[in-house]
């Protein structure tokens, strides 16, 4: 859908902020584009989260390796929004896209080991913990580890 001035509108749905991308509020200019930035630019299928018409984060996936049927999962939520399950129930939404529209054959996804809330999102939604990737990411100024979830069609 396009607006008056040519740009195109976001979707209305949302995920955990990209690798690498920084955290900030969602009226924050810089957060804004980040978004606008990932939802336009993406390969794979970015979505808003809204909870009773408001954004509270973003939601989606990319082909890690295509030919294998592999996505890759993240996600992100306004710390308001936090403890509402709006995070397990976008997660679930979109992993079922991904596997019935898509075909997709498993989906992946990254936590960083200082963020059990998320792993615990994952969890919740059916992904069990298949890696630890030691001193992976670097993060707040130091090195750790990044924990890989999966979750397959078939499961």
């Amino acid at each position: 859908m396009s607006r008056r001035d040519g740009r195109r509108r976001l979707p209305r749905a949302r995920r955990e902020r990209p690798r690498g991308a920084r955290r900030h509020r969602h009226d924050d200019p810089f957060a804004r584009h980040d978004e606008r930035e990932w939802i336009e630019e993406g390969e794979g299928t970015h979505l808003l989260v809204t909870a009773d018409g408001e954004r509270v984060g973003l939601i989606g996936y990319e082909p890690v390796e295509e030919p294998w049927g592999v996505a890759e999962l993240g996600y992100f939520l306004d710390p308001g929004a936090w403890g509402n399950g709006y995070a397990t129930a976008a997660v679930e939404l979109v992993t079922t896209h991904a596997f019935r529209e898509r075909r997709y054959e498993k989906v992946v996804a990254g936590v960083y080991a200082t963020n059990p809330a998320s792993a615990r999102v994952l969890e919740k939604a059916g992904f069990e913990r298949e890696a630890v990737l030691e001193r992976e990411a670097f993060r707040d100024g130091e090195r750790v580890d990044l924990h890989r979830y999966a979750l397959f069609a078939d499961r």
